[in-house]
């Protein structure tokens, strides 16, 4: 059995980050910027979870992909998803192909790394950091692609009124989920499984490259 290994927290220069205020309408488009990605201010405690992680250099709000979508609940009133960078493997493990795919078009097209134009140390920590998240995911697309389980799941659009804020509300008085809700859940290789085994295998191996990845990042530093 392995467990990741806690994430290296690197804590981003305050003087790289802009916060957005819910209060003055939705967020700007991705543009072209000088700074970290913009953060939705939130009403929470200072030491609450979203808040240290807003104060990460890796901090990231992917505004396409609702929070809904990976099975949790958004701090935010739009509903989006937020990440620290880089995704790990343990991460990309149990998204949806859907929220896979969605992130890497997020991250190599509607938001792109050449957007983030300062030389700022922690600017391009963020950028390699998110160079990270994508090759993990393309790790993990390919994977799926062998085993059989690859494209998008029907049943998901990534609209924003058909992902519904209250998954309770999807099901059904005999406990069963409807087939919507279960199609937006992550999929899983049975483990007993020859595709399952040979994912074992890798979670070893990756285990060994996490730790490895953790002594790089507190070089860097």
């Amino acid at each position: 059995m392995f467990s990741p290994p806690e994430r290296n927290r690197t804590d981003a220069d305050t003087r790289l980050i802009c916060f957005h205020d819910t209060g003055q309408g939705p967020k700007s488009p991705p543009q072209k910027t000088d700074l970290l990605p913009v953060r939705t201010r939130t009403f929470a405690t200072p030491f609450s979870n979203i808040v240290m992680s807003q104060a990460e250099v890796g901090y990231e709000e992917i505004d396409a992909v609702p929070a809904i979508a990976l099975g949790l609940k958004s701090e935010f009133g739009a509903g989006q998803w937020h990440v620290v960078h880089p995704i790990t493997y343990w991460q990309v493990r149990d998204m949806s192909n859907n929220v896979l795919l969605d992130i890497k078009e997020w991250i190599e097209e509607t938001c792109p790394n050449e957007l983030f134009t300062r030389d700022a140390r922690h600017v391009l920590h963020f950028k390699a950091a998110r160079d990270e998240s994508v090759d993990e995911i393309r790790k993990e697309l390919e994977r799926r692609k062998i085993v059989g389980d690859v494209g998008r799941e029907p049943g998901y659009t990534g609209d924003w009124k058909v992902v519904d804020d209250d998954v309770s509300k999807n099901e059904h008085s005999d406990g069963s989920e409807d087939e919507e809700t279960s199609m937006n859940k992550p999929t899983h290789i049975p483990r007993h499984s020859e595709a399952g085994l040979e994912a074992a295998r890798e979670a070893g191996r990756k285990a060994a490259e996490d730790v490895e990845d953790q002594q790089e990042w507190d070089f860097m530093d």
